[in-house]
């Protein structure tokens, strides 16, 4: 729980029950971002202890309190401690105490408080007596959660009081990955990462404290026992790990004993309002829409993720869909010399490409008129690019995943089938050999293991050699061409126009589309310098 980042200092409200229509104590004003959040997930009521905010004026749920021992309110469903300053400032653990124990009246019988202790070795000491104070004030049940190790932000959270094994182990098995900047910190935090959260000064903490031991755990995990029709599921062996990306939040729902678990769900939440909740509301429909053929994908090993629960109102919208197990292809790559990846992922990249062109064969078929249409807003021209628009009727016949990449590639070993994630962006419209071009630019290749100052010259670099280069993959490129038009009845000339429109889109999801995007505008003129160097050496297009 770091307040260098405020949207990762707000993820543990994935650990509270549902905040609608419940009454808030809040110790400390300076977190105005949060409070504003708790608002948003319509909470009956905020009392502040501490200053009045005028940037919360608008706002006729909150109160204030400048002394919390004089308040008069006993029926609070949940207190909120998320700011280090009201800790730090008490003289004592005694004082500390006496804190905890009031907090504890003036909580309703399921009551709970929660705590969050942001990385830093001013935090230790408090990490290693909270629990303690916390079950002397009288509170019956504390669950210790804590994020990734990281210096400036905390994205991934785990239940490391529910199994500690199991939590250490998830942690060791992270791939540290990025630029030498990040990679040396990467590799400073791996040395940390076997150590408990309670001394690694890289980690924050976040304590649960329930008034009643038999209080639920959390929301979705019930949400999870009650809609998956399976009666013999024990809510005690429910683990979720939960993850923060942009303006969602993940949630892997794992299941079993010990180090034998398996991932059984995954939970998604967005806020009503933004371009996420859009997506993940779409992407449900796609994959209720997908079950309907689940038969026939079975019989073509290919895994998909089925439809559970999903819930809509005026705050949130969450979904919870069945979990692809495996490693994923982004997995596969990492340890892998460059110089090698593709000869080792050659036999993989033909169950690949058969998987696109029959999900492409049969989705266009049959539920063409059933899923979005991609916007002609995705091909707007820019200053290089000429007008085709009989050329982008065209691809309207024509149904694609639309995110066809590493990372939304599952693998499972154990029955030799790749399963496909992500469907928010399945619609008809894309490009020819959209998909293709996705999975080929994915992979990274490069016919040199140094990686580049930064990674999008990293990503430019390996693009102009993936497409614009003799070797082993352009030549394999080059050998499908034929097939995938054979299949789709295309005139293969016309390879280099959909290679356009493929970069011309995703210019354009970016620059116009994706602007909450923190690196939204790099990405866009990242695929702007892509097209004009494609212009420019359009002769050198995958060369034989």
């Amino acid at each position: 729980m770091n307040g260098h980042n405020k949207a990762g200092s707000i993820n543990w409200l994935n650990l509270l029950p549902s905040l609608t229509g419940k009454s808030v104590l809040k110790f400390g004003t300076d977190k105005v971002e949060n409070i504003s959040v708790f608002l948003r997930y319509n909470c009956k009521s905020i009392c502040c202890v501490g200053p009045n905010r005028p940037e919360l004026s608008y706002s006729q749920k909150i109160t204030y309190c400048h002394d919390f021992f004089s308040l008069n309110q006993r029926s609070f469903d949940v207190c909120i401690i998320d700011e280090m300053s009201f800790i730090e400032n008490v003289a004592s653990s005694q004082e500390l105490k006496k804190y905890f124990t009031a907090i504890n009246q003036v909580l309703t019988d399921n009551g709970i408080l929660l705590i969050g202790l942001s990385n830093g070795y001013r935090c230790i000491k408090f990490k290693l007596t909270m629990a303690k104070l916390l079950y002397a004030a009288g509170l019956k049940k504390v669950d210790s959660f804590f994020c990734h190790p990281s210096f400036e932000k905390s994205s991934i959270i785990y239940p490391y009081s529910q199994d500690r094994k199991y939590t250490l182990k998830l942690i060791s098995e992270i791939n540290l990955d990025g630029t030498i900047r990040e990679l040396l910190k990467s590799h400073i935090k791996r040395l940390f990462l076997k150590i408990s959260p309670y001394l690694n000064n890289f980690c924050g903490i976040c304590l649960i404290a329930r008034k009643s031991s038999t209080a639920h755990d959390n929301d979705i995990v019930h949400l999870l026992v009650t809609h998956n029709n399976d009666d013999s599921l024990d809510i005690n062996q429910l683990y979720p790990v939960w993850y923060l990306s942009h303006s969602k939040q993940l949630g892997m729902i794992h299941y079993g004993h010990g180090n034998h678990k398996e991932v059984l769900a995954v939970y998604k939440q967005s806020f009503v309002g933004n371009e996420r909740s859009d997506r993940t509301t779409q992407e449900y429909k796609n994959i209720t829409l997908l079950s309907e053929y689940n038969a026939e994908f079975d019989k073509n090993n290919i895994l998909l993720p089925r439809p559970i629960y999903f819930k809509a109102d005026d705050i949130k919208i969450c979904s919870i869909e069945s979990a692809v197990t495996g490693c994923s292809m982004e997995t596969l790559k990492i340890g892998y010399n460059r110089g090698r990846l593709i000869a080792k992922l050659m036999s993989k990249l033909d169950q690949l490409v058969s998987i696109q062109i029959f999900l492409q064969s049969h989705l266009s078929k049959t539920i063409k008129d059933k899923v979005p249409q991609v916007s002609a807003m995705y091909f707007e021209n820019t200053s290089d690019i000429p007008s085709d628009q009989f050329r982008i009727d065209s691809y309207k016949s024509y149904v694609q995943h639309g995110d066809f990449t590493d990372m939304n590639m599952i693998y499972n070993a154990m029955h030799d089938k790749w399963g496909l994630i992500d469907w928010e962006g399945l619609a008809s419209g894309y490009p020819h050999f959209f998909d293709l071009f996705y999975l080929f630019t994915s992979l990274e290749y490069r016919t040199t293991d140094k990686m580049n100052k930064s990674l999008l010259d990293h990503y430019f670099h390996s693009f102009t050699e993936t497409f614009f280069q003799v070797h082993y993959l352009s030549n394999y490129i080059g050998n499908i061409v034929p097939i995938y038009c054979g299949k789709f009845a295309l005139n293969q000339k016309q390879l280099f126009d959909w290679f356009m429109d493929f970069l011309s889109f995703n210019y354009n999801k970016y620059r116009m589309f994706y602007k909450d995007l923190k690196l939204s505008a790099a990405y866009a003129e990242l695929y702007k310098e892509m097209i004009h160097y494609s212009i420019k050496n359009k002769d050198n297009f995958l060369p034989s």
